[in-house]
């Protein structure tokens, strides 16, 4: 019948994506996610609903030289909810990863940004990343130095943890706020725990200057000394020049909560 047809085409389509198609679609989302490089390793097994790949990187950034390294990824996800709403929602499950925290002198242990999401490709469907899951995995703090001493790392065991992403409209447009939770052991004993929110906010605007008092300085100062006048135009121009190649204002920033938790654990 044309049902069946209809059926077997489709379950065919699906079939393919799934086995030539979304292992580097995810590469793409991942790398836009992150802002970092992210290198999925050989597809290993493949159903109807998940993707599992081998031993995958995600290199380092232009603000970050940290690396991250996982023996699994598990890729879940609904291809007929995707035919009802154009959204394909990814879930991650990160195995065997190892990579290291480095504490900030400003930002402590919450060194990372989340950069504004882009469209990069026109793509029949939307991709979000939903949800990731960490297990099995391995992490070393690296804590600043007390002075005049080297920094002593904390490696941490049994790493498992979770993040999510959740769609939230700030100023008319949607971002995603994060919230994520991580825990592992000392070899010396004990528990560590890191417990985050990233939430999107609207910008404050910056102070504008006061352009009669700008004016005002500036005839004060051609009074004072008139031989400075035509170096003083040269500068009005070039601030005019400035303010019409300025930036746009932001419009959203970003507020953080973060606290560390040690159980009989030690922590810098």
């Amino acid at each position: 019948s044309v049902f069946s047809a209809a059926g077997l085409g489709l379950a065919a389509w699906g079939w393919v994506f799934i086995q030539d198609d979304l292992s580097p679609l995810i590469e793409d989302v991942l790398t836009n996610y992150l802002d970092r490089p992210v290198d999925l390793g050989d597809v290993e097994h493949v159903t109807f609903g998940s993707i599992q790949v081998g031993p995958s990187v995600v290199g380092a950034s232009a603000k970050d030289p940290t690396m991250v390294e996982a023996d699994t990824v598990i890729v879940n996800f609904d291809l007929l909810d995707t035919l009802f709403t154009s959204e394909l929602g990814l879930d991650l499950t990160v195995i065997g990863a190892q990579g290291n925290l480095n504490q900030d002198e400003e930002k402590g242990w919450l060194n990372f940004y989340f950069p504004e999401q882009e469209e990069t490709k026109e793509r029949r469907f939307k991709i979000n990343l939903n949800d990731v899951q960490l297990k099995d995995s391995k992490l070393t703090l690296v804590p600043l130095p007390v002075p005049e001493q080297k920094p002593a790392p904390i490696l941490l065991d049994n790493v498992r943890g979770s993040l999510s992403l959740d769609k939230v409209t700030v100023a008319d447009e949607t971002y995603r706020r994060v919230r994520f939770e991580v825990k592992g052991s000392p070899l010396d004993g004990g528990e560590i725990t890191y417990k985050g929110e990233v939430q999107p906010i609207e910008a404050i605007p910056r102070p504008e200057a006061n352009e009669a008092d700008v004016q005002e300085a500036d005839v004060d100062e051609t009074s004072a000394n008139e031989a400075d006048v035509e170096e003083t135009s040269t500068n009005e121009a070039d601030v005019e020049d400035s303010a019409v190649n300025a930036e746009p204002p932001k419009k959203i920033d970003f507020a953080t909560k973060f606290f560390v938790q040690a159980d009989e654990a030690p922590l810098a």
